[in-house]
């Protein structure tokens, strides 16, 4: 598959998931989508966000081979609520669109939009975001300045994240697990995070959410829970965690990286011991 083929590849894994897996769920959840008994829901934050479509920047497809790593968060905060209007799905009664962000959230416009994400994070020039959105400012968070590192020491990330939607808050472990499930397609028995990191072949994948979203982890990796210790980041040497590889590409796990320059690192000696370990 050439270069120019991973994106579409990408959208049509992602679209698979969300007809099927997601689409399943949402129906046998219905209230979760909607605002019809909506404050004590939405107290509880029971409402289902946007899914998040991952993509693969121009630099990414470009990168010498031995330098890209993906990196994983917990989820994409800040999406919408799934039936707001902004983006129509066959399988739920959509909200009416809101004035000028029709379709915004549109599978190939959302995987634009991450795409552009990442790269006004890490390039700042020639930032190509889809009318639809709005101008997207630079983040200061310990999550992306774990991705300036890896740049400032000649890796090229791409951005991924481990739960696809979440409920305005985190999912529950129930929700984690049912949305992060392996399923049968083209002959495999895989989950959705196990197909994208299949596709974009990343020399390195990184988790860095912490233990809080083992669960999801462990679920979409097809792993035992509690087959290997969560990260415990006030050790040092306990930091990093090694998980199975995924198709031959080696897999870490630590902490959220807000928690670990917290705690036990300042940047330079974390980006250290991380390339130190990974190496």
């Amino acid at each position: 598959m050439t270069n120019k083929n991973l994106n579409e590849e990408l959208l049509k894994e992602q679209k698979y998931w969300v007809d099927n897996i997601l689409s399943q769920y949402i129906k046998k959840n219905p209230a979760l989508t909607y605002d019809g008994d909506s404050i004590s829901r939405q107290k509880k934050g029971q409402i289902l966000s946007h899914p998040f479509y991952m993509g693969l920047s121009d630099e990414y497809l470009n990168c010498e081979k031995g330098k890209r790593i993906m990196i994983v968060g917990r989820e994409a905060m800040g999406y919408g609520k799934i039936n707001d209007g902004t983006a129509i799905y066959d399988f739920i009664n959509s909200g009416a669109p809101i004035s000028g962000k029709e379709n915004s959230n549109e599978p190939s416009n959302s995987q634009k939009w991450a795409i552009e994400y990442l790269r006004k994070q890490l390039y700042k020039e020639n930032i190509k975001v889809p009318e639809c959105f709005d101008e997207i400012k630079s983040n200061t968070s310990s999550f992306w300045n774990l991705f300036r590192l890896f740049k400032e020491q000649g890796y090229t990330p791409c951005w991924n994240n481990v739960d696809k939607v979440y409920f305005q808050t985190t999912l529950s472990f129930n929700a984690e697990e049912l949305l992060s499930i392996a399923y049968e397609k083209d002959g495999a028995h895989k989950s959705l995070l196990q197909r994208e990191i299949k596709i974009c072949a990343p020399d390195y994948v990184l988790f860095a959410t912490g233990a809080e979203y083992g669960k999801s982890i462990f679920t979409a990796l097809q792993l035992k829970e509690g087959s290997i210790s969560a990260p415990v980041p006030e050790k040092s040497d306990r930091c990093l965690v090694k998980l199975p590889d995924i198709d031959g590409i080696p897999c870490y796990w630590i902490d959220h990286p807000r928690g670990l320059t917290a705690k036990c690192f300042n940047k330079q000696d974390l980006i250290n011991y991380i390339i130190k370990n990974i190496n």
